[in-house]
């Protein structure tokens, strides 16, 4: 990382330098013999910077060519390799352009491996906490989770699943036959959408067999077999998907309210 940081800080120095550049460019017949020879010292300067890192910035951001009435040239190269300096402010903008698109594309990369290196130090229920679940299963499954009863905790978050559905539909069924009922694409009581279109329809479907899967695959199991779970982790996930089932349907329609 700290790698990444100083070629963060290096191509931001080579930016301000080009912008320098360019705007003597722009001005190139009112500048003073001291100033020229400076422009030409910065042009000398920028070309070896340019040079170490042009590779990295291309990779980035896929800009190395142009095309100028119909002919394809290479920025880089007309940036700093004419003889005269006629080319040089178009193409100055476009490395100036890239370097900053590289810059955002570095500055995102390391915050995010900030953000994950810091989440990979919390503990397991420290991630718990961190990951916002369903107030629904805070209050059914925390305290559990906390006592390092894993099963148990991801079975409750899936009656609460089960429960849910139930509360919001006012239907008496339970389970796979809740779940085929209430989110039946042909006639359901909890729309995920007007079931206009063929992906209207597929969409409902699908979600269907997901909340009928939670109930088969998980829930059931856990409540029917003594299943071995120690693994903090797999159980965070798995009360992940309630909790995303849960806050999925807080905003779907419910057929009678319509």
């Amino acid at each position: 990382m700290d790698q990444e940081i100083n070629i963060i800080d290096e191509l931001k120095n080579m930016n301000k330098k080009l912008k320098t550049y360019q705007r003597y460019i722009a001005n190139s017949e009112k500048l003073t013999e001291t100033q020229k020879r400076y422009r030409d010292r910065l042009k000398e300067e920028l070309t070896r910077r340019i040079s170490s890192q042009k590779e990295l910035i291309i990779e980035l951001t896929q800009m190395q060519y142009a095309s100028r009435f119909g002919h394809k040239f290479d920025v880089w190269r007309e940036a700093f390799n004419t003889t005269s300096f006629s080319n040089d402010y178009a193409s100055l903008t476009l490395c100036i352009q890239a370097i900053n698109e590289a810059i955002g594309i570095l500055e995102s990369k390391e915050k995010n491996t900030a953000t994950i290196g810091t989440v990979s130090q919390l503990s397991p229920i420290q991630l718990f906490d961190a990951m916002r679940f369903h107030q629904t299963v805070i209050d059914s499954s925390k305290e559990l989770f906390e006592d390092g009863h894993y099963r148990d905790a991801i079975y409750r978050a899936f009656v609460e699943v089960n429960n849910f559905v139930k509360r919001k539909s006012k239907s008496s069924r339970d389970g796979k036959a809740l779940m085929s009922t209430v989110f039946s694409p042909n006639s359901p009581i909890i729309k995920l959408n007007s079931l206009e279109t063929q992906s209207d329809r597929d969409e409902q479907e699908g979600f269907m067999h997901l909340f009928i899967g939670a109930m088969q695959g998980i829930r059931n199991p856990k409540a029917h077999e003594n299943i071995l779970q120690n693994d903090p982790y797999i159980a965070l996930e798995l009360m992940g998907l309630a909790s995303l089932l849960i806050k999925t349907i807080d905003f779907w329609r419910v057929d009678d309210d319509s």
